[in-house]
């Protein structure tokens, strides 16, 4: 049987593209799939609508207000992931319909009150505080994180996790073009892409830090991991702690209308635009899904990225 559960004990954000399994938690209802119906579903959503958001022990020491879970989270992820279920059953033939289908939830569209990108003072803040004498006590991978993970993200577009868990065999060589090849695993659109280094990271000796690494991750600590659901742990909590830096009084982008990590993806398809950018090369190299992929170029892919890369203008950081 299946269990429409309420929500699972932890919801990460950073994850809400892995919609969370229906048959976690204490159930509202446990019918058959075969017995389940579309006014079963309806309640189950309703439900969800009035349920608390799990709070870390830090917003809870902080004396944060408890918030419900949104109404773009159960229909991009809950609901989303039943009605996946409900398909499945019914394309193997388990069922006859998908009860689910039709129902949603309505998401108040948010009203756009700035861009979604890093304004150029942002973006100069926070690559002028890579700079910066870092405090004692952090780990030599959040050091190297901070100093390089913004810089990436600036020339590249990526999501930050993308860029968190590289290693140095990621790093590659074609017609002496230096690039990125980002793993099928890491890339959130489940396809991999070799993405060109801008002129500008070299210069400033991300190949050499690469070197220096020796075949470890760049950006965290495999020996903190215990194997199994820990094992990306440690570069998504590089991410998280990346945020929180942003965010301080350190760097001072506190405007929660702007991501602190996501920003850099929004500011380079903002820029993209602005040096005309052909928008196919674009999608490719910051993985947005679609018709076209790499190897529509063929051996000419590399040369063509590179070229469309070294539009973006070089970030000039007065320390």
């Amino acid at each position: 049987s299946i269990q429409l559960a309420p929500a699972p004990r932890r919801h990460k954000v950073t994850n809400t593209h892995q919609p969370p399994r229906p048959v976690r938690g204490q159930p509202v209802e446990a019918p058959h799939l075969a017995r389940l119906t579309a006014t079963k579903v309806i309640e189950w959503k309703d439900h969800l609508l009035k349920t608390k958001k799990p709070q870390s022990k830090k917003d809870k020491l902080a004396g944060k207000p408890e918030e419900t879970l949104s109404p773009g989270t159960i229909r991009n992820s809950y609901l989303a992931a039943v009605k996946a279920t409900l398909n499945y059953a019914k394309e193997q033939r388990q069922l006859t319909e998908n009860v689910a289908e039709g129902i949603s939830v309505r998401v108040k569209k948010k009203k756009k009150q700035r861009e979604k990108g890093f304004t150029e003072e942002e973006a100069m803040a926070i690559l002028k505080g890579t700079f910066a004498l870092p405090p004692s006590g952090l780990s030599k991978e959040y050091v190297s994180a901070r100093r390089w993970v913004p810089w990436i993200c600036a020339y590249t577009g990526a999501r930050v996790n993308e860029i968190t868990q590289l290693a140095p065999s990621d790093f590659k060589v074609n017609k002496g073009i230096h690039y990125i090849r980002i793993d099928a695993e890491a890339a959130k659109s489940g396809e991999y892409r070799e993405v060109p280094l801008h002129d500008h990271l070299i210069e400033q000796g991300l190949l050499i830090f690469v070197d220096s690494c020796k075949g470890r991750p760049l950006f965290y600590s495999p020996d903190r991991s215990r194997g199994g659901r820990d094992d990306g742990k440690h570069f998504r909590k590089a991410g998280e702690r990346l945020a929180e830096w942003i965010r301080s009084n350190q760097i001072g982008v506190t405007d929660k209308r702007v991501a602190p990590n996501h920003g850099w993806r929004h500011r380079f398809s903002s820029l993209a635009r602005h040096v005309d950018m052909h928008i196919d090369v674009q999608n490719i190299i910051q993985g947005h899904t679609g018709d076209k992929v790499a190897s529509d170029y063929g051996d000419a892919w590399i040369d063509t990225a590179y070229r469309e890369i070294m539009k973006i203008p070089k970030y000039v950081i007065d320390c």
